[in-house]
């Protein structure tokens, strides 16, 4: 509820003045300043004064011509421009008075709809955690002026325990030691408002600092705040470039072959075994140099082992059989074929290895995609239900709201109907005493009526 403050001069001799709002208020400090004026002045303003066709000439005429035009002076000093143009036309106090409240309080269906709704105000009063007791005090008492300001009285100890209903998690300890030692009919607004600010004061020491919340509830969000979706598809869209950059490097034997190469051409983009200048000749001359090259040093790798090998069974051999040069060239002849079958088993295995390597690199790729297209599916999908469930918690906010306050207003009618109740019973108890008296007058009417006929049959 937001705070008006009514403006008044620099000294107590001016008037309050009032500009249109807070009407309670200023009027509860104009009556005030009407009263301090003295006795018959505020009396000509709740009593009235008649103007005189003639002027007066007595002494009492001219006193109370005096004290109306007193009060008229203070009340019209207290008003603003836009106010006073509303009661310029009003002869006496007594009407500017009544018409200013009949123009703010209104009347009785009017003040009704205020109070409801100053009822639901106290009714739904809760102390924030980041306010302090004075201010929530000062909030209270705002509302329960403005109640007390349309005629209706609140006693002080259903506002004291509104108090201590709605005090913050925080002072728990203090108002249950206030339940048990005090007694809340008797306990005073000022007596509560001492003893909740002192135990305010020895416990503020120990609550962080604003700064110290405010940092660690910003650090918090920082942390847990979620990442846009262009951010998300840029490093989705890094990681897809980092892994197709290390599959091109390739690893272990394949290491350095990426992009694919050519082993009979020495050009990139196929295999060997799909050469389009590949020639069914064996001549090693009419062959590509890069091929050349290759097989050679393949082959003096592997012939280099090969012949150590052989070198160690000749020896053992030549032991045995030293004069036998036809069957050691035969064993040459028969160990460089193996060499060359070897060769060309290595060459088909690496061509079906970066084969292999391809085709994994093809799969891996689109079960990439895949998994990328999978994962934007859930996101939106999470995306929607988390909007989904904001819109729920938004709906039932709103119904708990709505709730709230058909609760209060089904209480205000309950407390409204038990008071008409109330009355037309003692309505009824008065009708039932008058009923009964009747009925006794009836009965001693009809005594003195049978005496009467009794004497008319005498005479």
């Amino acid at each position: 509820m937001a705070t008006h403050q009514v403006q008044e001069g620099f000294s107590s001799n001016k008037a309050p003045l009032f500009d249109g709002t807070n009407y309670a208020f200023w009027s509860i400090r104009m009556k005030t300043y009407l009263m301090a004026l003295g006795f018959d002045i505020w009396q000509s303003v709740t009593v009235g004064y008649t103007i005189p066709s003639v002027p007066p000439t007595d002494q009492a005429g001219k006193k109370a011509f005096e004290n109306n035009a007193k009060a008229m002076n203070a009340i019209l000093c207290g008003l603003s421009e836009s106010e006073f143009v509303k009661v310029m036309q009003c002869d006496t106090a007594k009407e500017i008075w009544d018409k200013l409240r009949t123009i703010y309080e209104g009347d009785d269906k009017v003040k009704r709809a205020k109070l409801q709704t100053h009822r639901r105000q106290f009714e739904s009063l809760k102390m924030k955690d980041e306010e302090n007791v004075a201010a929530y005090l000062l909030r209270v008492d705002e509302v329960v002026n403005a109640i007390r300001g349309l005629g209706e009285n609140i006693e002080e100890s259903i506002i004291v325990q509104k108090i201590l209903r709605s005090l913050p998690l925080r002072f728990d300890a203090k108002v249950s030691a206030i339940e048990e030692m005090k007694d809340l009919d008797k306990l005073s607004m000022d007596e509560l408002h001492g003893i909740l600010t002192a135990y305010e004061m020895r416990t503020e020491s120990n609550r962080p600092s604003k700064k110290e919340a405010a940092f660690k509830v910003s650090k918090k969000e920082k942390i847990k705040e979620p990442e846009s979706n262009e951010n998300s598809s840029s490093e989705e869209d890094d990681k897809e470039a980092l892994f197709i950059r290390k599959l091109k490097k390739g690893s272990g034997k394949y290491k350095g072959k990426l992009p694919f190469k050519c082993f009979n051409c020495g050009k990139i983009g196929h295999f060997a075994a799909k050469c389009p200048e590949k020639e069914d000749s064996d001549d090693e001359e009419s062959k590509p140099k890069f091929k050349r090259e290759f097989k050679q040093n393949k082959g003096k790798k592997r012939f280099g082992k090969q012949k150590k090998s052989l070198y160690s069974k000749g020896s053992s051999r030549s032991s045995e059989e030293s004069g036998i040069s036809d069957s050691d060239s035969d064993n040459e002849e028969i160990l460089f074929m193996a060499i060359k079958d070897d060769l060309e088993r290595d060459e088909d295995m690496e061509e079906k290895g970066e084969v292999n390597l391809e085709e994994e690199l093809i799969c891996a790729l689109g079960e990439l995609k895949a998994l990328k297209k999978k994962n934007q599916k859930q996101k939106l999908q999470i995306l929607k239900y988390e909007e989904e469930d904001r819109n729920f918690e938004a709906k039932i906010s709103q119904s708990l709201e709505e709730s709230g306050k058909m609760i209060v207003d089904l209480k205000t009618q309950i407390e409204e109907a038990k008071r008409v109740e109330e009355e037309l019973r003692n309505q009824l108890r008065t009708k039932e005493e008058d009923c009964e008296k009747r009925e006794s007058e009836i009965v001693a009417l009809r005594k003195d009526l049978e005496k009467a006929m009794l004497k008319l049959q005498v005479i």
